[in-house]
């Protein structure tokens, strides 16, 4: 059995979702949540990441923090495993200081989408 050559990019390697590809709020459905260990500058050495990746979508989202507990708030469950199926609302927000991040919200209702 021999195996595949990869035929583009997104074949060979991860592409993130930042608050830079988001330019007005895009309703997307969670495909699958992973945990992956990523290498942290911050703490010099690998941590557990969420990953999140969408139907139809060919960049992920690393989750932080905020964002995982949103998700947890809207599905009702921590059980990241239980997430997939779940529609929401992804939108750039300025935080303190500023910077840009994602903001994850439950979707509207599919009348008013």
């Amino acid at each position: 059995m021999t195996a595949q050559t990869p035929k583009t990019a997104y074949d060979v390697f991860t592409f993130y979702l930042s608050p830079s590809h988001i330019t007005e709020p895009r309703t997307v459905t969670i495909e699958k949540v992973e945990i992956k260990e990523l290498y942290s500058s911050f703490e010099g050495q690998s941590v557990p990441a969420m990953i999140v990746h969408f139907h139809k979508a060919r960049r992920v989202l690393k989750l932080n923090k905020t964002q995982a507990l949103a998700l947890m708030d809207i599905t009702g469950t921590d059980d990241h495993t239980k997430w997939a199926g779940t529609t929401v609302t992804l939108s750039k927000v300025k935080i303190k200081g500023g910077k840009e991040t994602i903001k994850i919200e439950k979707a509207p209702p599919a009348s008013e989408a």
